[in-house]
């Protein structure tokens, strides 16, 4: 059983440590909505809106999530009884279009407050998901990022079988890429995918510092790793390292 006593939303505002880099241009700072559950019992949990402060990514912004829960959301489960979490995602969807953040915001939480109230870890509560494979439901989508990628899909697939479709998500997460480094109009300059990185410059031992072409981005920094016979096995750019591969002779 679930009885939510109280949804509390907190905006907070959080400085980046590195620019967020998207195809519209460079994020600093985010706008984050959190929410606390809480229950009658008195057991709390926190969630996330992930929504951005623009429209950028989806229709979605922290307004527009900030208006859905507070007006429609939470109500339809603030003060109820709900028979357990699995029942939260159709009773929001009912006659409520969009808002999908939203929505998974307050589902979250409801997730792990039935984990925090009945003492288990929310992630013992993934053996729905394999009670959902075996219902029927074919495709489960995992997230990722840098550093949590491989072997986290590698233990989901691992978990749930080769019969169904797994997709890995990383949000369009910059790291994820190719990096070209090449010596043009004689000056060592650096790309990753589509986006000039800008002219290389010495910067600390194998490092170089890059000189973006526009005012408005940021210098990166791209580190040669050499395997030790001279050559440079990889380069490292955002925290990631990127092997060296051959450009195609043709």
């Amino acid at each position: 059983m679930l009885d939510i006593d109280r949804i509390t939303l907190r905006e907070i505002r959080l400085t980046l440590k590195e620019p967020f880099r998207i195809s519209s241009g460079l994020m600093h700072e985010r706008r984050i909505a959190l929410l606390e559950l809480t229950d009658r019992a008195g057991a709390s949990v926190m969630s996330e809106c992930v929504a951005f402060q623009l429209p950028i990514y989806t229709a979605e912004t922290i307004d527009t999530a900030w208006l859905a829960i507070t007006e429609w959301l939470a109500p339809r489960v603030l003060g109820r009884t709900l028979a357990g979490p699995e029942v939260v995602h159709d009773l929001l969807e009912q006659n409520i279009r969009g808002h999908h953040m939203a929505k998974a915001a307050l589902e979250m939480g409801c997730w792990g407050l039935a984990a925090e109230a009945s003492g288990v870890s929310l992630s013992s509560l993934v053996a729905r998901a394999q009670a959902a494979v075996a219902a029927g439901y074919r495709k489960v989508k995992v997230k990722i990022r840098p550093g949590q990628d491989v072997a986290f899909v590698a233990a989901v697939r691992a978990a749930l079988g080769r019969t169904i479709g797994l997709m890995a998500d990383a949000n369009a997460d910059s790291t994820y890429g190719i990096v070209t480094v090449e010596l043009a109009g004689g000056a060592l300059r650096a790309r990753f995918e589509n986006a000039d990185l800008g002219v290389l410059a010495p910067w600390e031992y194998d490092s170089f510092r890059s000189t973006p072409a526009s005012a408005a981005d940021d210098p990166a920094t791209v580190t040669f790793l050499p395997d030790g016979t001279g050559h440079v096995a990889a380069v490292r750019l955002f925290g990631v390292r990127f092997a060296r591969a051959e450009r195609d002779a043709r």
